[in-house]
């Protein structure tokens, strides 16, 4: 079993929130998808001195609410600024 199928079985074991665990591991996933994606934007990593002083940075970070149903919000930390 993986880590997700365990956290599963944990969760209903203890009678837990299925929607608060799925609600978790997209979050994880939608963040991890948008660092992702705006490293094949910029065509460089994080970090990486091809970025230095091109203009293409990662200038800051801000937290954005997406909303995954009319009870469960998701939080979502976006890097840098896209100015390509």
């Amino acid at each position: 079993m993986n880590d997700f199928t365990t956290e599963i079985l944990k969760t209903l074991a203890n009678k837990g929130d299925l929607n608060e665990l799925f609600r978790v591991h997209l979050e994880k996933a939608v963040n991890t998808l948008l660092k992702t994606e705006l490293t094949a934007f910029l065509d460089y990593e994080k970090y990486d001195r091809i970025g230095f002083n091109t203009g293409n940075s990662r200038n800051s970070r801000f937290r954005a609410t997406a909303m995954a149903s009319s009870s469960n919000r998701l939080f979502l930390l976006i890097d840098g600024r896209m100015t390509r």
